[in-house]
């Protein structure tokens, strides 16, 4: 997109909801619609991923800049001991998904790691395996912040005040990485 910008383009980018927020902040974006809200007046509409083959990118020209997200706001997870490893877990990804079995696992997997010293833990599961925080007793050793978490900005705040993530095959591990 950056690139396309730069070369006089004004990109608008046609995304899910959750992600606006997030996207806006990606360089040469001139703004984002969310799936749904009518699309605006365009020249020219090509697929995001199409670009790199469109533009001609090779190996050289992978435009590799990081972070290439950040998050539009910041808030403050408590902190009371800034000594402590701020750590962030998220256990399953999307049910729907049609490997999920193969990429998630109960929170109990995690068990091991919560018996740390030094470490907060912070769950940031959403969706319906976040009961599991309750269901394994470890609700007194991991706050939940996955229930308060409103879109990908939102979890992109978060992840940008963590010191580690831990997660299977999420989002969150593809935020992270774009969050340096």
């Amino acid at each position: 997109a950056s690139i396309v910008a730069k070369g006089g383009g004004r990109v608008l980018l046609h995304c899910p909801g959750p992600l606006v927020r997030l996207l806006k902040t990606l360089e040469g974006i001139a703004g984002c619609v969310a799936d749904g809200d009518p699309l605006p007046e365009y020249d020219v509409k090509y697929a995001l991923l199409d670009l790199p083959g469109l533009l001609g990118t090779e190996l050289a020209t992978i435009p590799g800049d990081c972070p290439y997200l950040s998050p539009p706001t910041r808030t403050h997870p408590d902190r009371s001991d800034d000594q402590v490893l701020r750590v962030g877990l998220v256990w399953a990804g999307n049910s729907a998904h049609q490997r999920d079995r193969d990429r998630s696992c109960p929170l109990s997997t995690f068990a091991p790691l919560l018996a740390q010293p030094g470490a907060a833990f912070y769950g940031l599961q959403t969706g319906p395996q976040a009961e599991e925080l309750e269901a394994c007793g470890f609700d007194g050793l991991i706050r939940d912040l996955g229930s308060e978490l409103s879109d990908f900005a939102h979890t992109a705040d978060i992840l940008a005040q963590l010191d580690l993530l831990v997660t299977v095959d999420t989002a969150a591990a593809h935020l992270a990485g774009a969050l340096a």
